[in-house]
C-alpha cells in the first residue's frame, strides 16, 4: 500500500502532462484560450482621442470565436460604417499567446499621465478586467513606453506590445495568405 502512495503521484503528474500534450495547448495561456482554440472572453481595444468636436474613437471588438468588428465614432455617431471579419485559431492564438506573454491580467488599470484637456486614451478590455493607458494628444503608445521610468519591459511597454499585436492582427485578416506576426 505504501509502495503505491508513492507511485501515484507520479502517475498523476504522467496523466496531466499527457492531457497538455494531447490538448496542445500551453498551460500558461489557459487564462486567455479555451480548449477548442477560442479565446476565454471577448477582446476590446478602444482608442479614443479627445478635440474640440468631441471624442472620436476607434474601437476594435474580437469575440471569443474570432469574429471581430472595427468601427469609429465621434461620441455616440458613427463616422464610418463598421467592417468586420474572422480571426482564425492561429490569430486567436497568437493574441492569447500576446495576452499571456505580457501579462494582461497582472497589468494597472491605469497607466501613464496626459493633460486633462485633449488627452489620449487607450482602453483594453479581456473579460472583466480593463487597463487604460493615458497619452499625450497624438502621442503613440511605443513612444510612452519607451520614455516611461526608462523600463523596457514595464507595465506601458507590456500595454504597447498588446495594443501592437491586436492592430497589426485584424490588419492582416484582410490580406491572401496574412498570418499573425511572430511574437
Amino acid at each position: 500500500m505504501l509502495a503505491i502512495a508513492r507511485v501515484l503521484p507520479w502517475y498523476l503528474v504522467g496523466a496531466v502532462m499527457a492531457g497538455i500534450a494531447l490538448a496542445g495547448q500551453d498551460p500558461c495561456m489557459e487564462a486567455y484560450l479555451a480548449s477548442e482554440g477560442k479565446l476565454r472572453s471577448a477582446l476590446e481595444l478602444r482608442d479614443a482621442q479627445a478635440g474640440f468636436a468631441g471624442v472620436v474613437e476607434d474601437v476594435f471588438r474580437i469575440a471569443p470565436d474570432g469574429r471581430y468588428t472595427i468601427g469609429r465614432y465621434l461620441g455616440e455617431k458613427s463616422l464610418e460604417p463598421a467592417r468586420g471579419g474572422l480571426l482564425g485559431p492561429a490569430e486567436l492564438k497568437f493574441l492569447a499567446s500576446v495576452l499571456d506573454a505580457e501579462d494582461f491580467l497582472g497589468l494597472p488599470a491605469e497607466l501613464g499621465a496626459g493633460p486633462a484637456i485633449n488627452a489620449r486614451r487607450i482602453t483594453l478590455r479581456f473579460g472583466e478586467k480593463e487597463a487604460s493607458l493615458l497619452l499625450m494628444p497624438g502621442e503613440a503608445p511605443g513612444t510612452a513606453a519607451q520614455t516611461a521610468s526608462g523600463a523596457s519591459r514595464g507595465p506601458v511597454a507590456r500595454f504597447a506590445a498588446i495594443f501592437e499585436a491586436v492592430k497589426a492582427s485584424l490588419a492582416r485578416t484582410g490580406q491572401p495568405g496574412g498570418a499573425p506576426p511572430n511574437p
